[in-house]
């Protein structure tokens, strides 16, 4: 295995790295989707404070990244990442919706043996949550079902246009 991942697209650099930085921190959407995995919500910049911008789609869901070389201002358009492992799930969905979370419906639980790949639906967004194996027997027949997803402002990766 390489220790340096250079990616192309149409005899472009995408990005160069090591192969952690291309996985949990891809550099433009290509790569994100290229990983495999990633969810992708594509908004615009509903705040930023410092080197901290809220991205907000049309449907309210809102993440959190800190990206101090960006220079977006609100209004903007922005797209982010977020590593299906990264995303957990959350027990109580009576908690109002804030910043790093969903309300999403169950589309499909897939059972991988390691781990389950939770198939889920914000709005009209396609998410992917994974999640380990043990949680299956209680994840298992909820299609339909809504449930709330979350995830830490550090799993969120901004990316390039």
């Amino acid at each position: 295995m390489a220790d340096r991942i250079v990616v192309m697209n149409e005899a472009r650099i995408q990005q160069i790295a090591d192969p952690l930085t291309i996985a949990t921190k891809p550099a433009t959407e290509l790569v994100a989707r290229f990983m495999g995995d990633n969810n992708i919500i594509r908004g615009k910049v509903a705040e930023r404070d410092g080197d901290r911008l809220i991205v907000e789609d049309e449907r309210q869901v809102r993440a959190s990244v800190r990206a101090p070389a960006a220079g977006l201002a609100v209004g903007e358009p922005a797209m982010v990442s977020i590593r299906a492992a990264a995303v957990q799930l959350d027990g109580d969905i009576s908690r109002s919706l804030g910043l790093n979370s969903a309300e999403c419906e169950i589309v499909f639980v897939e059972f991988l043996g390691d781990l389950v790949k939770l198939h889920l639906l914000a709005g009209g967004d396609r998410l992917l949550a994974k999640v380990p194996a043990e949680r299956y027997p209680s994840l298992r027949g909820r299609e339909g079902e809504t449930i709330r997803i979350s995830w830490k402002e550090e799993d969120v990766q901004l990316l390039d246009a």
